[in-house]
């Protein structure tokens, strides 16, 4: 917290062009400060976010098996997470035969909590799938 400034800064340690259409220079460290109507915004990805959160399988419709599991705080269009579902179009476009399909396989209502939850579930479906997992290596963590 900046007390001069009534804001927090996060600081990020790399070097960074800064300056559009000019001549650039470096800035040893950057401070950003993320405020939204005097309130501060947490990022989705952190564990303090309080939005609606979901989990969802990727699935090789060949094998039955899970290829791949994980968590989103994204949209879900049609009953499908859109996050799953730009993997699964990028891996049949690869695989060129409508291997893979998604689905969501819990929902995490808004609130406090619910991203540390949510990251507990997938946490412990990623240990109980972990042997499917590896065949395809699709899967990186936790």
């Amino acid at each position: 917290m900046s007390p001069s400034l009534g804001r927090v800064g996060v600081e990020f340690p790399f070097r960074r062009r800064v300056g559009v259409g000019s001549s650039c220079t470096l800035c040893p460290k950057m401070i950003r400060f993320i405020r939204i109507n005097s309130t501060f915004a947490v990022h989705g990805n952190s564990k303090a976010s309080t939005k609606a959160q979901h989990a969802y399988d990727i699935i090789n419709t060949k094998t039955n098996k899970v290829i791949k599991t994980g968590i989103s705080g994204g949209q879900i269009k049609n009953g499908k997470s859109v996050r799953a579902e730009t993997q699964v179009k990028k891996w049949n476009k690869e695989s060129g035969d409508g291997t893979y399909k998604s689905e969501i396989t819990h929902h995490e209502p808004a609130g406090e909590g619910s991203r540390t939850r949510i990251l507990d579930y997938e946490k412990e479906r990623a240990n109980v799938l972990r042997e499917e997992l590896k065949a395809e290596n699709k899967h990186k963590r936790p």
